[in-house]
């Protein structure tokens, strides 16, 4: 018996990602192998890699209707420090992994990024050079209720606008779980809660913080590519980035640009937005400097707006984040039966399915060398991680 439970304010624009499936691992690379070591950095990348393969190769193989799309993407790096450094960590990674799927990396110069990318010409100039790689992007909500109906032919209770208010321990065993339309007693419990975590397990207080992030949906430029473009982007900029993901071809609003970012735009460069659990608003600064970005990227290649407008679309969602930028993953400290798969750094798209399953492997006592093997300890609930 299963118990699957959504925010209230959680609707199909609530998926703040946009479905990116990218890792950028060499961004990450350099911090975890000061702080875990370079065995642990290397499955991280391979982790991160295997969850972008997995979720098209799963999509495809049950047919669901996702827009799935696995392709190439660039990251614009606009920052010449950014730059050196973005170099630097690729070049560690390829040498800790020499010849391994999760390394390849392309180097992009300028002139191939305003050439090939269509960045920097007539618009923001100051491109320092890209950098090419695997990645994908898919229709999160679909792909979501995909699973679910999956699930749901397989014996899953579904419980749809029914926030769980509180979690307790009972006497007898196992756990009762209260809501607003009733109370479930469950031998197991899994939060699956990311940003929303700490309302219910108080142990994870200033440890899994929410945050709010914003997204728009934009119809292209007259001047931007027939059919769109066959790459997903980031920009990256000092402070901060946005990320971009073309809708593909044959999909609903083909050619539209979905991006999203632009944290540092808000009060006090997005500070307030963490600690924010309401979906339903939206900060004002943030969605006017995401809708002012992709005339400045590109550029001349922009050309005039859409006669309806550049806008088609704009909502936000909630992140989960902690303070050691990992996943928190497997059974709670002294709570039998109480498991947690979430804080996914706003980088859920490339950790959630592989902490799932080994979330599950770990469920069923399979907590050997095998899944040792790839899935990393410092991803795993330790008590010495609340300190």
């Amino acid at each position: 018996h299963a118990l699957a439970s959504f925010s209230p304010s959680s609707t199909n624009r609530g998926l703040v990602t946009g479905g990116h499936t990218k890792a950028a691992s060499y961004t990450t690379f350099p911090h975890h192998q000061r702080e875990h070591g370079t065995e642990t950095a290397v499955k991280i990348a391979r982790l991160e890699l295997a969850n972008i393969r997995a979720v098209h190769a799963f999509a495809r193989e049950h047919g669901i209707d996702c827009d799935s799309n696995p392709c190439s993407t660039t990251d614009v790096i606009y920052d010449s420090t950014q730059w050196a450094l973005a170099q630097g960590a690729v070049r560690a990674l390829q040498d800790a992994m020499p010849g391994d799927d999760a390394s390849i990396y392309t180097f992009h110069s300028p002139e191939e990024v305003r050439e090939k990318f269509y960045c920097g010409k007539g618009g923001d100039e100051g491109v320092c050079g890209g950098i090419s790689y695997e990645a994908g992007s898919i229709n999160a909500y679909e792909f979501t209720i995909g699973v679910l109906k999956l699930c749901l032919k397989n014996g899953l209770n579904l419980q749809t606008n029914t926030p769980v208010t509180s979690i307790s321990r009972i006497r007898e065993g196992g756990y009762q779980v209260d809501t607003h339309r009733g109370t479930i007693i469950a031998r197991r419990v899994v939060m699956a809660t990311n940003g929303y975590t700490a309302h219910l397990l108080k142990k994870f207080q200033g440890h899994i913080v929410p945050l709010r992030g914003h997204v728009t949906a934009q119809r292209p430029g007259l001047n931007m590519p027939k059919g769109g473009l066959a790459y997903t982007y980031t920009f990256s900029y000092g402070k901060g980035y946005d990320y971009m993901i073309p809708r593909p071809p044959g999909s609903k609003f083909e050619g539209d640009i979905i991006i999203g970012g632009r944290l540092i735009s808000a009060a006090s460069e997005g500070l307030y937005e963490y600690g924010t659990t309401d979906d339903t608003t939206e900060d004002e600064d943030t969605m006017r400097a995401l809708g002012n970005t992709l005339p400045q990227y590109f550029g001349d290649n922009w050309g005039s707006d859409h006669p309806d407008g550049r806008i088609r679309m704009q909502w936000t969602g909630i992140m989960g984040y902690g303070p050691d930028g990992l996943p928190f993953v497997g059974e709670m400290p002294g709570e039998e039966d109480l498991w947690v798969s979430a804080s996914f750094q706003g980088h859920g798209m490339v950790l959630c399915w592989m902490s799932a399953r080994a979330l599950v492997e770990m469920m069923g006592g399979r907590d050997g060398v095998e899944l040792r093997g790839w899935f990393p300890d410092a991803f795993r609930v330790h008590e010495s991680r609340f300190e």
